[in-house]
């Protein structure tokens, strides 16, 4: 497993070099919070769909279409060095309500 800062610097080497602070540190909030969903599904710290369905305090959420694109960019960042998503056959898909 990589330290932050073995992290962080595989980031920095990949950002393209006309990258700003904010680029950056938008790189490694994003990294940051894939970690720690990671760690959750590891430590049995999820629920799943069909419960959270049934769940009585559950919520609706409406995606709007630039959030629909983040998660696909997210999606394509955890499956580009993630053995839970390469191990993973079914296709992640998302669509706006």
């Amino acid at each position: 497993m990589q330290t932050a800062k073995q992290a962080a610097k595989q980031i920095i080497d990949h950002v393209s070099d006309q990258a700003t602070w904010d680029d950056i540190m938008y790189e490694l909030y994003v990294k940051q919070k894939i970690e720690n969903g990671l760690s959750a599904i590891e430590e049995g710290r999820i629920i799943s769909n069909e419960d959270a369905k049934n769940c009585s305090w559950a919520m609706s959420v409406n995606w709007t279409e630039p959030a629909l694109e983040d998660l696909e960019a997210i999606q394509a960042y955890i499956a580009r060095d993630s053995s839970l998503i390469k191990e993973r056959n079914e296709p992640r898909t998302f669509s706006a309500n």
